[in-house]
C-alpha cells in the first residue's frame, strides 16, 4: 500500500499487501467512529498485526472487510503494563481476580447470540484463543 497526503481515507488494502500494512490508527475517521480501511484478508498474520495495533475486522459476506479502530480504545501490552503499589495492594486483598482466556469460547458464543441476524460468528478456531480465525456472515 502506498499512501500520500492526497490519498483519501479509509484506504483500500490489497489482498497481496503485507499483513502489517495498515495505515496509522490516528488516521481513522471520526465519523463513522474508527473506520480505517477496507479490503485485505482475514489471514492469521493480518489478524495478529491488526490486533497488535488496536485494529479489528468487521466482515459481512458479499461485502469488503472493514477495518476499525474506534476512539477511545485501550490496548494493553502485558509486558509494558505497570501496576501501581496501590493497585497491587488491592489485588493482594483478594477483592478482584484477573484472568485471561478462561471462558474464551463462551464469550465468542455469547457475542454471536447477541448480534442476532445482523452478523454472527459461525465458526472459529477454538484451539488457540490468541488467534481467532473466523467466518462471519
Amino acid at each position: 500500500m502506498t499512501r500520500g497526503p492526497e490519498q483519501p481515507f479509509p484506504v483500500w488494502l490489497h489482498a497481496d499487501a503485507r499483513p502489517d500494512d495498515f495505515p496509522a490508527i490516528e488516521r481513522a475517521l471520526d465519523y463513522p467512529n474508527g473506520l480505517l480501511a477496507f479490503g485485505g484478508d482475514l489471514s492469521g498474520d493480518r489478524l495478529l498485526a491488526a490486533y497488535r495495533r488496536g485494529i479489528f475486522p468487521w466482515y459481512v459476506e458479499g461485502q469488503p472487510i472493514q477495518w476499525w479502530s474506534p476512539a477511545p480504545r485501550a490496548v494493553l501490552y502485558p509486558d509494558k503494563l505497570h501496576l501501581t503499589r496501590r493497585l497491587r495492594r488491592k489485588l493482594r486483598q483478594g477483592r478482584f481476580r484477573v484472568t485471561v482466556n478462561r471462558v474464551f469460547a463462551e464469550v465468542i458464543d455469547a457475542c454471536a447470540e447477541r448480534m442476532g441476524h445482523e452478523a454472527f460468528l459461525e465458526r472459529f478456531e477454538r484451539s488457540s484463543p490468541d488467534v481467532v480465525v473466523a467466518e462471519i456472515s
